[in-house]
């Protein structure tokens, strides 16, 4: 788009001028992010100016040279939704970039200043993490992606049933833990958490309780290497969920 800089160099300027609160300036920026053609989201460049923009500084020992003055704030919540849902998401470079990707995905899910959307935007980013990242990246950190979803899950336990959104946020997790169940079965062998989503899909509305059946699918490889103790424990839990689908569909 310009000859002068490229569009990886450009991409965190127009994220910004998109998200402004003076609409001709949020027009203009919406304009030209559509007018990007060489943005390339696998570029090291684009997502650690990306992850920079999301994050502002991180205090390390690295950065503990600066002065107060040279410290960059993290972007606004509505910022950090465009950064999720417009570039970390869709990038495979980006969900190999250890620790930056744990970071994110902990800021949008659980920070204080986060807000219903943004937790979205977090569900969304940790699926893709979940699903592209390599098992070098993922494999170490999976117990603590796994301890995340199982915490916002905990969050939700007393929610309003017929609440939309946190259905969609309990829905996405499981799906989530699925798709961790299937990469890294080895995080689930002691079978605490198949035995939680056994338990919680006896009781959960419908659109949950069919993303818990699809994680136990996927959960499938972790369940047949599960303690004997286990499998004796899931069919009684199993049962109850039977009978009350049956009844649900009386």
């Amino acid at each position: 788009m310009s000859t002068l800089f490229s569009d990886n160099e450009i991409i965190s300027h127009l994220l910004v001028a998109a998200g402004d609160v003076y609409t001709s300036v949020s027009r203009q920026g919406e304009e030209l992010l559509k007018r990007l053609k060489s943005l390339d989201l696998e570029s090291e460049e684009a997502v650690a100016r990306l992850y920079s923009l999301y994050q502002g500084t991180v205090k390390t020992p690295a950065t503990a040279h600066l002065q107060p003055s040279q410290y960059r704030t993290a972007a606004s919540t509505v910022l950090k939704m465009r950064i999720l849902t417009q570039c970390l998401s869709r990038s495979e470079r980006a969900a190999n970039t250890f620790p930056a990707f744990l970071h994110t995905i902990f800021d949008a899910l659980f920070a204080p200043t986060t807000t219903d959307r943004l937790r979205q935007a977090g569900m969304v980013f940790t699926n893709w993490v979940s699903r592209v990242a390599s098992e070098a990246t993922l494999a170490p950190v999976g117990n603590i992606v796994l301890g995340g979803l199982r915490k916002l899950l905990q969050q939700y336990a007393d929610a309003d049933p017929t609440d939309p959104r946190a259905n969609d946020m309990k829905a996405s997790a499981y799906s989530c833990i699925g798709i961790l169940g299937k990469r890294l079965p080895a995080l689930f062998v002691d079978g605490a958490v198949i035995l939680s989503m056994f338990s919680a899909m006896a009781e959960a509305p419908s659109g949950v309780r069919t993303s818990i059946h699809e994680a136990l699918l996927q959960l499938w490889p972790a369940l047949r290497n599960a303690k004997p103790e286990v499998e004796h424990a899931i069919f009684p839990l199993l049962k109850r969920a039977i009978e009350n689908v049956r009844i649900s569909c009386l």
